[in-house]
């Protein structure tokens, strides 16, 4: 099964998001549009099929920190662009990993961003077992060399449970956020809102 996102409409803060160390619940304040996250774990994706279920963007990733190539990626990113769906790209983050490696895996996979195409996005789900103030060093390492290299902000993908063990920091990252069931989004403290969930 595909993972599903939703993106809320409106436009991200230009400056480093995030005031409190508490979660927040918010609702989209507009409209939502679908769309899926993939990767080889889905498969072969039929990108126009996904289109035509009403998706109207997709996440693929690029590789697994620096040791794995995800070797779908490719296909799922120029399938997405093809079928007329916002495409987007991420890493899973490993953060005792050079972090500017992967960012250079990510932004060499990509190439120049196309019209419509949304910012790499950096997935932080585990530890590693790395201390957190490297964690959180290496996400911001990787956070800045991606934004110098696109001219805008990348994404970051996380739970508020997993955020919280991070201390909550503030990054100059829009937040996906990965918060299943409710009808409205747990916000991790260090951000206000969201700009996909």
């Amino acid at each position: 099964a595909l993972a599903l996102l939703a993106c809320a409409c409106g436009s991200a803060p230009d400056g480093p998001v995030g005031t409190s160390n508490q979660d927040l619940v918010v609702c989209a304040k507009g409209a939502i549009v679908q769309g899926v996250d993939v990767s080889y774990y889905q498969g072969a994706i039929n990108s126009t099929a996904v289109h035509n279920s009403g998706r109207a963007f997709g996440i693929a990733r690029v590789a697994d920190g620096t040791t794995f190539m995800d070797p779908t990626f490719a296909a799922n990113y120029s399938g997405m662009k093809s079928a007329g769906m916002v495409r987007g790209s991420y890493i899973f983050f490993r953060a005792g990993q050079d972090p500017i490696a992967q960012a250079d895996i990510v932004l060499k996979a990509i190439g120049n961003l196309g019209e419509g195409d949304l910012p790499p996005m950096l997935d932080v789900e585990v530890t590693d077992g790395v201390a957190v103030s490297t964690i959180v060093s290496n996400m911001n390492k990787w956070i800045a060399h991606v934004a110098a290299a696109i001219g805008r902000r990348p994404m970051v993908y996380t739970a508020p449970y997993f955020w919280s063990q991070l201390g909550s920091p503030s990054v100059a990252a829009d937040l996906v956020v990965a918060n299943w069931g409710p009808s409205c989004p747990t916000v991790p403290g260090g951000w206000s809102d969201w700009s996909a969930w």
